[in-house]
């Protein structure tokens, strides 16, 4: 899936930007609502495109 692959490249560049700025503990953050951000965004994908018959 490309939407993923873009996805994942853009969100290694900004953790990567992010470490560079202000160092590891800073980054928790911003990666765990990533994360969720891209999961809720996945299933809810999966949850409309799953129930159309």
């Amino acid at each position: 899936d490309k939407r993923l692959e873009k996805v994942e490249d853009s969100y290694a560049i900004l953790v990567k930007d992010i470490a560079d700025l202000k160092g590891f503990k800073s980054l928790i953050i911003p990666m765990v609502v990533a994360f969720l951000s891209a999961v809720v965004t996945l299933g809810l994908r999966g949850f409309f495109l799953g129930n159309k018959p």
